[in-house]
């Protein structure tokens, strides 16, 4: 028989074993501890406001809402062309801080170029295309004046 302290932990492990969880997505080096705590505060109204439904509560959710955004987009601004004036000199890394800020939209990514024109499925461009002009050029005969 073992100890008292590997007894303990097999039961704990049986009725609550660890479970490891991964946090998806990137570090916000901008974000300060005023702006999480206030983004805490607005959590916090969030949920008192759900669960009361005052309209008070509601109120004051909205404005730390509207607080916080604009405090996030102004630390982000500033902290962007903090970055950017400190790798002015430097071209590498500029075009990495560039990459990292405003990245590109993905290429394998696609919109969709199937189109339903009177009820048939359309793909090719010049089919599409006269499907748009017959439809916006019959507007007025189709559905008359607004």
């Amino acid at each position: 028989m073992g100890n008292i302290e590997t007894i303990a932990k097999q039961i704990i492990d049986k009725h609550a074993p660890l479970i490891k969880k991964r946090v998806r997505g990137k570090d916000c080096q901008w974000i300060s501890i005023i702006a999480r705590s206030k983004m805490n505060e607005r959590d916090y109204y969030l949920k008192r406001a759900w669960k009361s439904g005052k309209k008070n509560d509601c109120l004051i959710y909205c404005r730390l809402r509207n607080t916080v955004t604009r405090m996030v987009r102004h630390i982000k601004a500033t902290y962007t062309r903090s970055s950017l004036r400190e790798n002015i000199d430097r071209l590498a890394q500029f075009w990495n801080q560039i990459k990292l800020f405003y990245p590109a939209k993905s290429r394998n990514h696609r919109a969709s170029k199937v189109f339903e024109i009177k009820g048939e499925l359309m793909d090719n461009q010049q089919q599409i295309a006269n499907g748009f002009c017959k439809f916006f050029s019959n507007i007025g005969r189709n559905y008359g004046p607004l």
